[in-house]
Order: structure tokens, then sequence, then C-alpha cells
């Protein structure tokens, strides 16, 4: 299977990122999911901007946090050791999939090990039950761990269009020329929210590369970027309800 596998119903479409590196990788993007309504983009990769503009900005869309995947202890899947070098390569796999009677693809179950450092494998499914009808589940598998290991941090983030918006407890909803666009986020008690790198809402720190779409290199534009966080000695799963135009 391709290391971008495409999942679609009647209206929608996804790309699940589940790489096999073999040559040097140039984001740390493992899991990413871009998920497309139409011809409109509604789970957005944040692209390139800019490998030589002032930090923060030197190559910053290449770094996992700003990816719709999980980021833990705030640290990257693989090792940035230059602008352009990442080591300690996180390797993914496709574990089971799901078709339909046509022969179309409608679920997908992956894993990568860029965690397996810190004590995990981070393993994410992702399945349409209907047109407009998305649920992707991730959860952070213990590997290896010692029980002297201090408990971290666990965030799922997801990086949409910037249009209006309204947010209530764990969920968000956009209106765009389509129709409603809503995500919810079970296993986290509240959702954050930012915008072109200021919070709009939730408690979450915020990042100045946080809330940001490059549709050309050298071109950023505000984007709204969802954040969920959660401890690791807690419960070490999110599950993400989107549905679009219902």
């Amino acid at each position: 299977i391709a290391d971008m596998p495409r999942l679609e119903n009647a209206t929608n479409h996804a790309f699940l990122r589940v790489a096999r590196f073999t040559d040097r990788p140039s984001h740390a993007d493992q899991l990413h999911l871009d998920l497309w309504w139409g011809s409109e983009n509604i789970l957005l990769d944040a692209g390139t901007f800019s490998y030589n503009a002032p930090l923060p900005w030197t190559n910053a869309l290449s770094t996992t946090r700003v990816h719709n995947t999980l980021t833990v202890n705030s640290q990257d899947q693989m090792t940035l050791v230059s602008r352009f070098l990442w080591l300690n390569w996180a390797q993914a796999e496709v574990l089971d999939t799901i078709t339909d009677e046509t022969g179309q693809l409608v679920g997908i179950t992956a894993q990568h090990d860029g965690y397996r450092r810190l004590g995990y494998v981070h393993r994410r499914s992702v399945t349409t039950f209907d047109e407009g009808c998305w649920v992707i589940d991730d959860r952070l598998l213990p590997v290896g761990r010692s029980r002297k290991q201090k408990p971290g941090t666990m965030c799922l983030h997801w990086l949409l269009p910037d249009l209006p918006w309204s947010a209530q407890e764990n969920t968000l909803t956009l209106q765009s020329q389509q129709g409603t666009i809503k995500l919810s986020i079970r296993g986290s008690r509240d959702i954050s929210l930012v915008r072109a790198g200021e919070m709009l809402h939730g408690e979450s720190r915020s990042d100045p590369t946080l809330g940001w779409y490059s549709p050309n290199y050298d071109i950023k534009v505000p984007a709204l970027a969802v954040l969920a966080t959660k401890t690791t000695d807690s419960d070490l799963s999110f599950s993400t309800f989107l549905s679009l135009g219902r």
C-alpha cells in the first residue's frame, strides 16, 4: 500500500501519511491526516513557508506539532540535527484495512515507532462510516516503559481553514460555503484554538508557529489550530469525530 493511502466516501476523501523511509524525510509527519470535502481542504497540511526566515520560522512547518497527528512530551517524532537533517527516522506500517463492496478503502489502522524512545508507539485508526462522517482514534501503546519514568503529556493537533467558528467544551463548529463542519474530540475535557499564533479559546500555551497555513513557498496565511492535551498517566487515547454538512 502507498505511503499516502486514500480513503473516501461519496463526498469526501482523505490521505494518511504512512511512510517507510529509505531516503531522508523532509517533515516529521507520520500518521498526518489530510481531508478534503470536494475541492475544499478541511484538514490541512501546514506546508513549508520558508527554509531561511528568521527564528522561529526557519523550516518551522516541518515539525510534528504543526501536523495533524500526536505529539508526545512536546518532542518531534524524529531528531532534528540541522535545518534539513532528521535522524532516528520514525517508521510507520499499516496494520489493517477495511474496504467497501466496491473495493474502496473506507478504514485503515496504522502505527509508527517514532516515540519508542519515550516508551510509546502511536497507533491511529481512520474510518469513514457515511457521507461526511469520519472517526479518527489515536492511542499511545506503552512499550518497554520503566516504572521510574515520569508522566508526560500527549497533544493532538488539527489544522483547519480560517472560517467563522464557535467552540463549546470539546466541540468546534465551523461555517464554510458548503455547509457546517463539526469537529469533536473525546478524551479531553476542553479544546484550545489558536489562530496565527494567538490563543482564541482554551488554556493551552500558545506558540507563534501554530495556526498558520502555507499554500506556496514564502507565503503563510492564518488558519485554525485545534489542540487537545492530556497527561500520559491518564487514558492514553483521543477519539475525533468529524462531520461535514450535517
